[in-house]
């Protein structure tokens, strides 16, 4: 638990270079499930994954964006103490802010976040767990606004949360910014 927890510290506190590269979400997605497969059996969970295979690839670092999903499976997983289902899907549209984007959702169905925690959760070190260090949803968020996106968090308490990763399709000025 505490290489664990000095692990979530490290990866948070340092800020690796994003190797952007065009990827396909979907592909992403499933090398996630795949590596979680026995994680999910574990804890008793199904997933249902919906995308479309013909749409065009996203400007992303597969590993960081591969990270973020395992924080917010993991987190899925764990929000539903007997078991249940996850519904990833992938989509493409337009944001008013971003233009052209992909969104990567994670729905699970556990007892959902109440109004007055949402907005806390992806604070660092915020955590509702007894053996959290509450890091991995600042990882997920940090991750999404490196590539220039937005983390939008839905909750109906008592029922559902969903976590949505909104991600240009396009990239601009990334030679001139020296964070990226």
């Amino acid at each position: 638990r505490i290489d664990r927890i000095v692990q979530n510290f490290l990866e948070f506190s340092r800020t690796p270079k994003l190797r952007v590269e065009p990827c396909h979400l979907g592909g992403v997605v499933q090398s996630v499930l795949k590596l979680l497969e026995y994680r999910l059996k574990e804890y008793n969970v199904e997933v249902s994954f919906s995308f479309d295979p013909d749409v065009s690839e996203v400007p992303v670092d597969p590993d960081r964006i591969r990270e973020a999903l395992i924080n917010l499976i993991t987190n899925a997983c764990e929000a539903m103490n007997e078991g249940g289902h996850i519904d990833i899907r992938e989509e493409h549209g337009e944001d008013i802010d971003l233009g052209l984007v992909a969104t990567l959702t994670v729905k699970d169905y556990g007892g959902g976040i109440s109004e007055d925690l949402v907005h806390k959760v992806t604070t660092p070190f915020f955590t509702t767990k007894e053996d959290g260090s509450g890091l991995g949803l600042s990882i997920v968020e940090r991750i999404v606004k490196e590539h220039r996106g937005k983390l939008i968090i839905i909750s109906d308490p008592g029922r559902s949360t969903e976590f949505s990763m909104v991600l240009p399709k396009k990239r601009g000025g990334d030679e001139s910014d020296p964070d990226h």
